[in-house]
């Protein structure tokens, strides 16, 4: 599903070496490393897709002119992401985490019967001509 990695279930593996050092490219750190990059990813497209990337929220206001505010650039992109970030992590830590079986009730006993009956609806909406297709 939307799990990347349990860190509350992977107990932190971090290798002392005998010279005192940490040894932090084992296995389990470079899955850790690789599912956080993923993650991370994923907060930047969804800037760039929903949120306009790099151009500026504020383009076009007559008040704003050429300023900084007005422009686009990574500070945009890099802002937009963060909040991505917030919101999403505040999303995750206000709502309980599911288990595996809670989810596949909650797919096939809920969202199955609300999608059939979505596409129903819509069937019998273009049945009978409530629905304008195209602009």
């Amino acid at each position: 599903p939307d799990f990347t990695t349990g860190t509350a279930t992977q107990a932190f593996a971090m290798r002392i070496l005998p010279d005192g050092g940490l040894l932090l490219a084992d296995r389990n750190n470079i899955k850790r490393y690789n599912s956080a990059g993923v993650v991370i990813g994923g907060y930047n497209v969804t800037a760039l897709m929903f949120a306009g990337g790099w151009l500026s929220p504020f383009e076009g206001l007559p008040w704003v002119g050429d300023t900084i505010l007005g422009q686009g650039s990574i500070v945009w992109f890099l802002s937009k992401t963060v909040f991505f970030m917030f919101l999403f992590l505040w999303f995750r830590a206000t709502f309980p985490r599911y288990r595996y079986d809670q989810i596949m009730r909650l797919g096939w006993k809920v969202f199955v019967p609300i999608t059939l009956v979505w596409v129903m609806v819509a069937a019998v909406m273009s049945v009978f001509g409530l629905v304008v297709r195209g602009s």
